[in-house]
């Protein structure tokens, strides 16, 4: 899970607590998208096991906003409704995600440890995660007060 607080510049932060409230959240969701972006190609670019193609086909990102608490999500997964045909069968990757992801013990008792693509792809991308998320909220905060006024 990444945290993060707005540092830096202070004329940038008053406008944005100046702000009405779903301008903010709008604001806030938007940038967090854009940073959860980059995770995402390379969560895609780390799931090198191949047979279908399936499960890097269907990684998504999904920003979600807690009404009550405010806080706000950014998921990366495998989207739930995603089914492809392969050698005459339907696969769901999200059926099987996690397991790829962490590892699974085949009926035989043969551990085959995991590959961490998304794991690998957020440590990877979180310095750049917060530099995109960054800028794209002076780029929306900007964008929204010239619009104020």
């Amino acid at each position: 899970m990444i945290d993060f607080k707005i540092v830096g510049d202070r004329q940038l932060r008053k406008k944005f607590m100046k702000l009405p409230g779903k301008t903010t959240d709008t604001i806030a969701k938007k940038s967090i998208g854009a940073g959860a972006m980059h995770i995402l190609k390379l969560a895609r670019k780390n799931q090198d096991r191949k047979q279908s193609g399936a499960l890097r086909k269907s990684l998504i990102k999904k920003v979600t906003l807690n009404k009550h608490t405010k806080e706000i999500v950014g998921v990366i997964g495998p989207k739930s409704k995603f089914v492809v045909e392969y050698e005459g069968k339907r696969r769901k990757p999200s059926l099987y995600a996690h397991l790829t992801h962490s590892g699974f013990t085949d009926p035989a008792g043969v551990f085959h440890p995991g590959n961490q693509f998304l794991k690998r792809a957020g440590k990877e991308g979180e310095a750049f995660f917060f530099d995109v998320m960054q800028k794209k909220m002076a780029k929306e905060i900007e964008k929204s007060w010239s619009k104020l006024k």
